[in-house]
């Protein structure tokens, strides 16, 4: 085997180990998730879209102007604002059936550790 293998392979015999290096590519980004909505798309691929839930922010406020040229008090009936919940889509993810089912075991065993340390909830997701 070549050094380029070898070191892909890590440290030691090659034929039963390998690393993985894990690398943020210029596009990561924390989120936060409240909850998720999706299905299967006709070709049989997972669709999950990722969402965080927050009130509405108003797309228009409007306040009294004092004589002095300051902002007075919010005049409430000029306020223009969606009257419900956003939930603001953060991000799409599109997964085979395979990796769903890696993902399945893999969060099942995260809530195993987290309900083990007492960190476990009964509050409703919102997952559809």
């Amino acid at each position: 085997m070549n050094d380029d293998k070898s070191a892909a392979r890590g440290n030691g015999d090659a034929s039963d180990r390998v690393a993985f290096d894990y690398i943020k590519s210029e596009h990561f980004r924390v989120i936060r998730a409240d909850g998720a909505i999706g299905g299967v798309t006709p070709n049989g691929t997972i669709h999950m879209a990722f969402y965080s839930e927050r009130l509405a922010i108003p797309r228009r406020v409007v306040y009294e102007l004092g004589s002095n040229g300051r902002l007075g008090k919010e005049i409430e009936s000029e306020k223009v604002s969606r009257d419900s919940i956003v939930r603001e889509m953060d991000v799409d993810l599109f997964i085979n059936l395979d990796t769903a089912i890696a993902l399945h075991e893999w969060l099942g065993h995260r809530i195993a550790d987290a309900q083990n340390r007492g960190e476990g909830t009964t509050k409703e997701t919102g997952a559809n």
